[in-house]
């Protein structure tokens, strides 16, 4: 898969950061072997998210998350999955970033991180809980890396919110 030419701006969202190492030898051959046979940028970021939410074992850290490390490792929570997805999709050239908020599990709020990948608009997927889509469980109130993440810490397990309605696609799903 080539890249594509996207509107102004989205260069940002393909560099190589301290902790999404997009450039990294190691990141940019996976990426390209996940991504070599895909047809159209939609089906290359289906097969990377496919490709973590299997195959990074879904534990608890509590280090800051590296896509390198995340590769070697191949374990970690929601930061984990998120930023080595980002990277994957970044050294393929997909404009991805990093989403940062609360997710409703178990009649409860818990910090989440997720990736949004740009596919002529932005499309926000989740691959530790292995949704193509996010549903509304999702609210994202930040994006970014480390210093998103650190000004969500003191608002964790205070954030209250009700649901008031959901938007699907024509099946009944949410859809990218």
């Amino acid at each position: 898969m080539s890249p594509e030419r996207d509107p102004a701006g989205m260069s940002r969202w393909l560099e190589s950061t301290t902790f999404v190492q997009a450039a990294d030898e190691g990141i940019v051959r996976k990426a390209r072997e996940l991504t070599g046979s895909a047809r159209d940028r939609v089906e290359a970021v289906l097969a990377i998210h496919r490709w973590v939410h299997r195959n990074v074992k879904k534990v608890p850290a509590v280090s800051l998350p590296s896509a390198v490390e995340v590769l070697r490792h191949m374990k970690g929570d929601c930061n984990e999955h998120t930023y080595l997805f980002v990277a994957l999709a970044r050294a393929a050239g997909i404009p991805a970033q990093i989403r940062v908020g609360l997710v409703y599990l178990d009649d409860a709020f818990y910090y989440h991180a997720w990736p949004a990948v740009y596919a002529g608009r932005w499309w926000e997927l989740d691959p530790t809980l292995g949704q193509e889509a996010v549903d509304a469980t999702h609210i994202a109130l930040l994006e970014g890396e480390l210093g998103a993440q650190l000004q969500l810490a003191g608002m964790i397990g205070r954030a209250r919110a009700t649901i008031l309605s959901q938007e699907c696609g024509s099946d009944g799903r949410m859809t990218p």
